[in-house]
């Protein structure tokens, strides 16, 4: 449109020299032809612009990566009369709007006939995101004249991933010395949550005799059933600046489908879950205890950031220091420095069969890591490693 108000200049500076020059009624006509025409162009274009109607919609509202959304676009003008062009910019997961310069279509009204046009999008990270045009720019017959008209964009899911989890062997159960406490309150696999009156049919052996001789009636314990975290997943979420965003970005969802995948895999074998992180707004601890949590769990999952201010190795440290129950301590990161490296140590000293998932950036960065992988290893953690943009299975 730049070029078609440039080559307008030069013919309105054309006209009005050859007026100068020539004097006579054919240079007048054609100043005044090229002064009167973008003007009735621009009374076409306005007329069409009051009465636009758009209207844009998706083929999905929920994909997976690298899947493909298709977003249609339908503009129509009520006045017959009327004539446009439409340029249509599309916004996408992978682009920054306000970067968008170029139009991706042009829709054409001609006179009020119906335009349209449809875009299929490549969502290759997870996330929420609005999708096609946010902004309608109409243009006249002449592309000299611009109106622009706010629309709502289309919002879209897209969902990361799963992979299989292979050779973890995860525990169901403490294997510390701290969990004699705990253990002094089972009673085959169930925990007193409180005591009751004694009812008909009530088992005598449930029979609560300090409570009675305090109360002076018959009190029975009351039970229910005891549940414990299988595996505790320290998700590191810390915000970390970098020059190359699209790999950063790649890093952070493979970070967070593997702490995915290793909940799958506990729910598949029968244990329970907890995830743990910092956010920007702190200490977060999600439990998915069964299957008809995982889908909320999931849900929660595809719109996470990672923008938190606290480093994994606080969140370890307080995870050993709290003793919030669990077999399994399973890290995931894309640390493997020395610092690290104590916080797993100090993990595996205080009972927990630890775990790290270390997520590289690349084959170059994880030969890079093999040395320090190695000594972690050598310290009795189970490692597997995985890369950004790769799509193999976590394996241990």
């Amino acid at each position: 449109m730049t070029a078609n108000r440039i080559f307008y200049l030069i013919a309105l500076l054309i006209s009005i020299v050859s007026v100068l020059v020539f004097g006579n009624s054919v240079a007048g006509v054609m100043l005044y032809a090229v002064i009167f025409v973008p003007i009735i162009s621009f009374i076409l274009q306005l007329l069409a612009f009051t009465s636009l109607r758009v209207r844009q919609s998706v083929s999905r509202k929920t994909l997976y990566k690298n899947e493909k959304v298709r977003v249609r676009i339908y503009a129509r003008c009520d006045r017959a009369v009327s004539f446009g062009f439409i340029d249509v910019r599309m916004n996408r997961p992978v682009e920054d709007p306000k970067k968008l310069k170029k139009a991706d279509a042009y829709i054409v009204n001609c006179f009020g006939m119906p335009g349209q046009t449809v875009f299929d999008i490549v969502c290759p990270n997870r996330g929420v995101y609005y999708v096609g045009t946010d902004t309608i720019r109409m243009y006249d017959m002449l592309g000299l004249f611009c109106l622009k008209k706010k629309i709502k964009p289309c919002k879209i899911t897209v969902y990361p991933r799963l992979y299989s989890v292979t050779g973890l062997g995860a525990d169901s159960r403490l294997i510390n010395q701290t969990s004699i406490t705990l253990n002094a309150l089972k009673k085959d696999d169930m925990l007193v949550s409180h005591v009751r009156p004694y009812q008909i049919n009530d088992n005598p052996r449930t029979i609560h005799w300090k409570a009675t001789a305090k109360m002076n009636e018959i009190m029975v314990k009351n039970y229910e059933p005891l549940k414990e975290v299988g595996i505790i997943v320290a998700l590191d979420l810390m915000n970390k600046p970098s020059d190359d965003r699209a790999l950063m970005a790649s890093a952070e969802d493979r970070m967070l489908e593997c702490a995915i995948s290793l909940v799958a895999n506990a729910l598949a074998d029968n244990l329970t879950a907890r995830v743990v992180y910092y956010d920007k707004g702190g200490m977060c601890d999600r439990h998915v205890d069964e299957l008809q949590d995982y889908s909320g769990f999931y849900n929660l999952m595809a719109c996470v950031k990672f923008d938190g201010e606290t480093d994994v190795l606080t969140l370890v440290d307080k995870i050993i220091s709290e003793h919030v129950g669990g077999a399994n301590v399973m890290v995931v990161t894309d640390r493997t420095d020395a610092d690290l490296r104590r916080s797993l140590r100090e993990s595996i000293g205080a009972g927990y069969k630890t775990a790290l998932v270390c997520v590289t950036y690349g084959d170059e960065d994880r030969e890079k890591r093999s040395e320090e992988i190695r000594g972690i290893m050598a310290d009795g953690v189970s490692v597997a490693v995985v890369t950004a943009n790769g799509k193999e299975p976590i394996a241990f």
